[in-house]
């Protein structure tokens, strides 16, 4: 599966996806605990940390 390819299944499953720098991305939301303040973060990551998102 090509980067394009990738982004184009993102964006059907309802991701904001680009391709940069040659690999696909995709912007997910991280939400987590510091300091006892709960913080959410929206970034673009690598699709190929998608495993990590589910």
């Amino acid at each position: 599966m090509t980067a394009h390819d990738a982004v184009r299944v993102l964006r059907k499953r309802g991701y904001s996806a680009h391709v940069d720098n040659g690999q696909a991305v995709a912007l997910v939301e991280w939400q987590e605990w510091h300091n006892g303040t709960f913080s959410i973060e929206s970034r673009f990551e690598p699709v190929a940390r998608l495993s990590e998102w589910r």
